[in-house]
């Protein structure tokens, strides 16, 4: 159990620097660098793409039209923010590759263009990289949980089997001091009777 254990928490800490980063990035946003994207009529190129890529994560209408809806939504934040990242769908995952395997489209290039959309092309990332990770780590886990369980089981079983044993033991050794007494009389009668 402490291999998988052990071999669980190595893949993931590959995986927790860029949540960690992307995390960092979001809290440095606010409400006014969320304005500032949503302010274009006609986004920069990079712009559109991050908030095509982060409706993907959120599967939501990849277009321009929606992301303005949920950027409008005082929610957006927050929801990005804990967005349940360890439930990203394999599907969802492969619509995201277009945006993430796309050379142009790293975090430091769209913070070029914009600070903000930076922080969500950093997050759209950190999502495909964690939930990747994720998907190779939780059967691990739960493999790990299942040989802790029965672990626990199987100690629970020589608890009560010592237990058991105990008590076979103090019995034999009751009957052996009762064996002993027994003799013991039996051998002072003989002799009072020699006597």
């Amino acid at each position: 159990t402490k291999v998988l254990a052990d071999d669980a928490t190595r893949d993931l800490e590959k995986a927790m620097p860029a949540l960690e980063a992307a995390m960092e990035a979001l809290e440095k946003l606010d409400k006014k660098s969320i304005a500032e994207v949503k302010a274009y009529a006609k986004p920069p190129e990079m712009v559109q793409k991050t908030m095509q890529a982060v409706m993907t994560v959120m599967e939501k209408n990849p277009s321009w039209a929606q992301a303005k809806t949920e950027l409008n939504d005082v929610q957006f934040l927050p929801r990005i923010k804990n967005f349940d990242k360890d439930n990203i769908k394999d599907t969802t995952l492969r619509k995201m590759e277009k945006y993430t395997k796309d050379p142009n489209f790293t975090p430091k290039l769209v913070s070029n263009v914009s600070t903000a959309a930076g922080a969500l092309c950093q997050w759209v990332h950190a999502m495909k990289i964690y939930s990747e990770v994720y998907k190779e780590v939780e059967p691990k886990r739960n493999k790990l949980r299942n040989a802790q369980e029965k672990l626990e089981q199987k100690n629970r079983e020589l608890e009560k089997a010592t237990n058991e044993l105990k008590e076979v033991q103090a019995m034999v050794q009751n009957l052996k001091d009762q064996f002993e007494g027994s003799n013991s009389e039996k051998e002072e009668l003989a002799k009072t009777a020699e006597d």
